[in-house]
């Protein structure tokens, strides 16, 4: 039981230097002019698509969204720390997600700032962008959508 409980607390403190690493090398790396990105975007009916394993994929609305995570509107919900993937509106490729919070139908993601990920976030942060200056919705680019 002892055994059981240290390997999941290491466990648990692996998966959270990680995510202290990726921030710490997202925030030195990041600009002045790349702070903006982490300014929350509203999602203005733009759709992402969310793959949990073990469930169908599920279209959801983006509530709004910034260079450190999306919150979308969904019932379902995971404990915190739990990781999914999302399909970003405007992006290409998934991007992993850390289930953070849910509540009153919104569940809060964070993004892993990675070097595969970082590029998508971007991408779909332009198109949100690009979508509130022509009124359009936005729907993710992969084909499950």
């Amino acid at each position: 039981m002892v055994l059981a409980c240290a390997g999941e607390v290491g466990e648990d403190a692996r998966m959270l230097r990680g995510e202290v690493t990726e921030f710490l090398r997202a925030v030195v790396s990041t600009s002045d002019d790349d702070w903006r990105g982490y300014e929350r975007i509203p999602g203005s009916g733009a759709m992402a698509v969310l793959h949990v394993p073990g469930h169908s994929t599920q279209r959801v609305e983006v509530n709004d969204i910034s260079r450190g995570g999306v919150s979308v509107r969904s019932d379902w919900w995971a404990e915190a720390g739990t990781a999914v993937d999302i399909e970003l509106p405007g992006a290409l490729g998934l991007v992993t997600v850390l289930t953070m919070q849910s509540e009153g139908g919104v569940l809060e993601l964070a993004f892993h700032h990675d070097e595969v990920a970082l590029p998508r976030i971007d991408q779909a942060l332009a198109a949100l962008r690009a979508q509130t200056e022509n009124g359009t919705a936005l729907l993710p680019n992969a084909s499950s959508a």
